[in-house]
């Protein structure tokens, strides 16, 4: 039997839908955990707080309004993927560098917010 891992992800941005080339990634992690061994050789970690990101490539269709992704704060990012997971970032800001690929005709983007699986 064959399972579906990869393929396109989709991406909403306050509930509208943006064309993708699918190459999007999710780090969807609030804690990050620091391992500390003592003099004793016992493990123990501290704990960190951590910004989580969505971040890839929209295409750059006549449609697309760049300045608004750019200067978008408090917003709700979702992307879906083929493997049916969904990554939610809330009080999402744009924290990329909004670079444009004349060669295939994308637009890289990059958010950063408080993350979940849904």
């Amino acid at each position: 039997m064959t399972t579906l891992i990869s393929g396109m992800a989709y991406l909403k941005i306050d509930g509208q839908n943006y064309s993708t080339d699918g190459a999007f990634e999710a780090t969807i992690q609030n804690i990050k955990n620091t391992p500390i061994v003592d003099e004793s050789g016992n493990l123990h970690y501290s704990e960190e707080k951590q910004v989580s990101t969505i971040s890839g490539n929209l295409y750059t269709t006549p449609d697309l309004d760049i300045q608004q992704i750019v200067d978008a704060t408090e917003t709700v990012v979702q992307i879906e993927f083929k493997n049916g997971k969904t990554a939610l970032l809330n009080q999402a800001m744009f924290t990329g560098d909004a670079s444009i690929s004349a060669t295939d005709g994308t637009l890289s983007v990059e958010w950063s917010g408080v993350g979940s699986w849904a």
